[in-house]
């Protein structure tokens, strides 16, 4: 990547980058969702 792409980058490649983060951001909060389920379940065993 050359220095003169830093401030013109397309925008397909800005978009591909907030939708690959907002994918595991998602991810992530599942995850957590699911933990917390399994661990109230284990609680109230």
């Amino acid at each position: 990547m050359s220095s003169s792409n830093v401030c013109s980058t397309p925008d397909n490649e800005v978009l591909r980058f907030w939708a690959q983060h907002a994918y595991w951001q998602r991810a992530a909060s599942d995850a957590f969702a699911d933990y917390c389920e399994s661990l109230k379940n284990s609680l109230s065993r």
